[in-house]
């Protein structure tokens, strides 16, 4: 795993997750661009979607010391935020990922 992830992975410290750490960190790049492309159940974030001022889901740290998550539309108008703080990104990105899921099948 290079620097690209293990930044990521090092500033998680300890999850208490269901997460293999060891495997997650044994896996390459590509190993783990692999992994969230065969998994249905998964969205990749794209550059845009962490841009301050542009649409989709962005996180932030709250002064709760909490990572909450917000959802805004393309005209900026903020549509929905998380209801509660996470101890970490991957519990945040978790909760964006359960909501864009229960919206699509509603849609």
């Amino acid at each position: 795993m290079n620097d690209k992830f293990s930044d990521r992975v090092s500033a998680m410290g300890d999850d208490p997750s269901q997460t293999d750490w060891a495997r997650l960190r044994a896996m390459t790049d590509d190993d783990i661009e692999a992994a969230i492309e065969a998994d249905d159940g998964t969205f990749a974030l794209t550059p845009d979607d962490l841009q301050a001022d542009g649409p989709g889901f962005k996180f932030a740290l709250g002064d709760d010391n909490l990572w909450h998550w917000r959802f805004y539309a393309d005209s900026g108008k903020l549509m929905a935020q998380s209801g509660i703080g996470y101890p970490n990104t991957l519990d945040a990105i978790a909760a964006a990922d359960e909501f864009r899921s229960i919206i699509a099948k509603a849609a």
